[in-house]
């Protein structure tokens, strides 16, 4: 592993000389009559390790009369090592939930919201969407604790931090309060929490906040 990130360190070294020279090239070898316009794409242009690059060139360009423009092309994956990536996130995150909700069988999706601030929710069967609809039609839907089994979906947005920070931190002790607080605050949304998971629900609320002020 650290002999492929030495090498690609080397490789970008070489290309950022090579790149160097091409540009300051093009900038000096110019006659009078040919000045105007010269573009240089430099690879994650906004990096910090471009900054003397960048300096060098725009000087350069300024003694020439020559207007510079460097174009980012970033570090972006191709579409389908973004693919790789994301599913490999999904696999992940999928485990853990169940694992932490002591729940091998629990359908879930792992989906990039539009919403970033939403960090979780249940989606519903058909079927179990109209059992509610007939409970909240017949004043019973304060009824807690009924068991959606497999009929609901938890849904886990990938752009939250909440979420990033799971994946990334799979070890670390808080997972498992993050993991029940997001599927009960989710489960909340459709319908109270039974005495034990309510008592269980504002513990953890307790332990969060106690967190806050360490």
């Amino acid at each position: 592993m650290k002999s492929s990130k030495k090498m690609f360190v080397l490789t970008e070294a070489v290309l950022a000389v090579m790149v160097a020279i091409t540009a300051i090239g093009m900038l000096w070898g110019q006659n009078e009559e040919k000045k105007g316009k010269v573009s240089v794409i430099v690879n994650d242009s906004d990096a910090d390790r471009w900054a003397a690059f960048k300096y060098g060139l725009r000087m350069a360009a300024q003694d020439e009369e020559i207007a510079l423009f460097i174009v980012n092309m970033g570090e972006g994956l191709t579409a389908e090592e973004e693919k790789e990536a994301f599913k490999a996130t999904s696999d992940s995150l999928i485990e853990i939930f169940r694992k932490e909700l002591g729940n091998d069988k629990l359908d879930v999706k792992i989906e990039k919201l539009k919403d970033e601030k939403v960090a979780s929710m249940i989606t519903l069967s058909e079927q179990n969407r109209r059992m509610q609809e007939m409970m909240k039609m017949y004043g019973m839907g304060n009824m807690g604790g009924m068991d959606m089994g497999g009929e609901s979906t938890l849904i886990l947005n990938a752009n939250h931090p909440l979420v990033k920070f799971v994946v990334e931190n799979k070890e670390n002790e808080n997972v498992s309060i993050i993991c029940k607080q997001l599927y009960d605050l989710a489960m909340l949304a459709h319908k109270p929490l039974n005495p034990e998971e309510m008592t269980a629900f504002v513990q953890r609320s307790n332990e969060v906040m106690m967190l806050l002020t360490k």
